[in-house]
Parts: C-alpha cells; structure tokens; sequence
C-alpha cells in the first residue's frame, strides 16, 4: 500500500500508518486511487469545473464523468454531461 497521504485540497486523511504498527497502512473510504484529491472534494470540483478544464479527468473519457452525472442529479442539475460544457 501507498505510504500516508492527506487530501491536496481539504487535508483529509486518506492513507495513514497505523500508530502501533510501523508499515502497516490504514485506508479512508474516501481516498481515490492515484488522486490527490479526496472524494468530497472530488464531488465537489466535479460539479463546479468545466470538463474541459479539468485537471483530474481525461474528458472524454473522463472516470468520474459517472460521479460528476449522479451528483447533479441529486442536485437537481439536467445539463448533459457529455458535450462537456457544463
């Protein structure tokens, strides 16, 4: 497992060493593998950022495009995720 790593955004704990056993790694539910970014802020820069200037994603093929279009609808937003302007 990865080594400690706290969310580049909010600060969060997403991986952290178990105090009472050096090596050994805990892993939060909202850590996403290979980002920086915990998945609070995630959903959050998701539904706040244009996908085309997006750092996080590779529009289009994007792989929180899935995320970005649950939460808006939970939200109550009907915009089309795929033509990225949103």
């Amino acid at each position: 497992m990865e080594r400690a790593k706290n969310c580049k955004l909010c600060g969060c704990a997403m991986v952290w060493e178990n105090p009472h056993v050096q090596g050994h790694y805990h892993e939060s539910s909202c850590n996403i593998e290979d980002c920086p970014i915990c998945h609070d802020c995630m959903v959050e820069h998701c539904c706040q950022t244009n996908c085309l200037g997006c750092g996080y994603g590779q529009y289009p093929d994007c792989r929180f495009s899935d995320m970005k279009r649950h939460y808006m609808e939970l939200t109550g937003e009907h915009r089309q995720i795929e033509d990225g302007f949103h």
